[in-house]
């Protein structure tokens, strides 16, 4: 009796860590691949000590965050 539960433990936990491999190996697939056709998103902040994070300069790009929005900062 406690042998079955033993193995019904064992099944799930495997079952749970393949799942979980299988997702974690298809992210790295998925990050490879938008890295080789170059896809980027657009960041037009940088780090700046004195205000925490400002614009960057000559910064242009096509922003989605609410709309489809073309920016070019000076």
């Amino acid at each position: 009796m406690i042998s079955d539960v033993q193995n019904k433990l064992r099944l799930i936990f495997k079952r749970t860590l393949l799942l979980l491999a299988v997702f974690f190996i298809a992210c790295l697939i998925a990050d490879v691949v938008l890295r080789i056709y170059g896809f980027t998103y657009f960041n037009p902040y940088i780090v700046d000590p004195d205000v925490g994070f400002s614009l960057r300069p000559h910064a242009e790009g096509l922003r989605s965050n609410e709309g489809m929005t073309y920016i070019k900062i000076r």
